[in-house]
């Protein structure tokens, strides 16, 4: 290849079959998804699917990280009628090849990503899952405001589906919440569980896929990341998202889902410094985190905390245990991150 020239992606189409070299450094069969023209992907203009695995592994990739045909050089005419040697084609299509003769940039060195850091109950979830299971279901505290009605929905269901709607046993273990869990779990089946967490406490499936989305749009093209810091049981909020939601654990990972209780914070002026001091510790390289919270209004976080921490609270119109973001709402997430 002549140095200066760049290796021009046009001839593939969605569909085209294709080996992609994975972090691994193997490579692996996959298909184009789609290609980008914007300036923006230029130095990854191709998403591919890896053939057998679920969509979460969809990933923008460089042309030096694939193996096909269908790759070619700009400004090299390709005679029809001609086929290429297998060795013309591995100078072509060769990831390590490309790099060497510097026909092909390398990928520019990735940023680390923006963080938008979210409060779990009433924010991500509808209905508040810690006071309905921890305060209600076990009968320890009295549900009131719209938690009340958030508990009623929850008993509404649990009748229609046969489930018990209080624990019957006592519990000797501290963590009430996970008492609580681990009770409804067992008498529970794992479907019920799961229909029960999307359906009351994360609004349905509608709602769900479009967080998945926009979690993904937002990763994939605009290098943000996500954490969960809840007031709640970071153990009980994993083990809701391992056993009813999967398509969310790819971003929020065990390590990036925290509580409270975990942090070195105790002394706080209240729960959303807290978060915001945890944030910062689990995400020390992010530029720019965003704290997205239902309480943000009636908890105010004082100015040099947000100044030494370098975290933003966002401002939006998030109800106090209300219905959670909403797709109005997550544009404006959007938009306070990105700025």
């Amino acid at each position: 290849m002549v140095a200066g020239n760049h290796v021009d992606c046009s001839l593939l189409t969605e569909g085209t079959k294709l080996q992609v070299e994975a972090a691994d450094g193997v490579y692996y069969a996959a298909s184009v998804v789609t290609v980008s023209s914007t300036k923006k992907r230029a130095n990854a203009p191709v998403k591919v699917h890896y053939l057998g695995y679920d969509v979460e592994w969809d990933e923008w990739v460089s042309a030096t990280r694939i193996r096909s045909k269908a790759l070619k050089v700009a400004g090299e005419k390709r005679d029809p009628q001609k086929k290429e040697a297998k060795g013309d084609v591995e100078k072509i299509c060769k990831p390590e090849t490309q790099v060497a003769s510097a026909s092909v940039a390398p990928e520019k060195e990735k940023q680390p990503a923006r963080v938008v850091g979210f409060d779990f109950d009433c924010t991500l979830t509808v209905r508040h899952f810690y006071k309905v299971l921890a305060w209600g279901y076990t009968g320890a505290m009295e549900v009131t405001g719209a938690v009340a009605k958030h508990f009623e929905d929850f008993v509404a269901w649990c009748e229609e589906h046969d489930l018990e709607t209080c624990m019957q046993s006592s519990s000797r273990r501290q963590d009430v919440m996970s008492a609580a869990l681990e009770h409804f779990c067992a008498q529970a089946s794992a479907q019920d569980f799961r229909e029960l967490f999307r359906e009351i406490f994360l609004g349905g499936e509608e709602r769900i896929a479009l967080i998945t989305k926009w979690l993904q749009r937002m990763r994939d093209e605009e290098n943000c990341s996500f954490a969960i810091v809840t007031a709640g049981v970071a153990l009980t909020v994993l083990r809701a998202l391992a056993s009813a939601v999967p398509e969310w654990l790819p971003f929020f990972p065990s390590d990036r889902i925290w509580d409270c209780e975990q942090g070195r914070h105790a002394s706080a002026p209240n729960r959303m410094a807290q978060k915001a001091l945890i944030l910062r510790d689990v995400c020390k390289e992010a530029p720019k985190i965003l704290l997205v919270d239902d309480t943000a209004s009636r908890e105010p976080v004082p100015e040099w905390l947000l100044k030494g921490t370098n975290v933003e609270v966002f401002k939006g119109a998030l109800e106090y245990e209300g219905p959670g973001v909403s797709s109005a709402l997550l544009a404006e997430i959007e938009q306070a991150i990105l700025a």
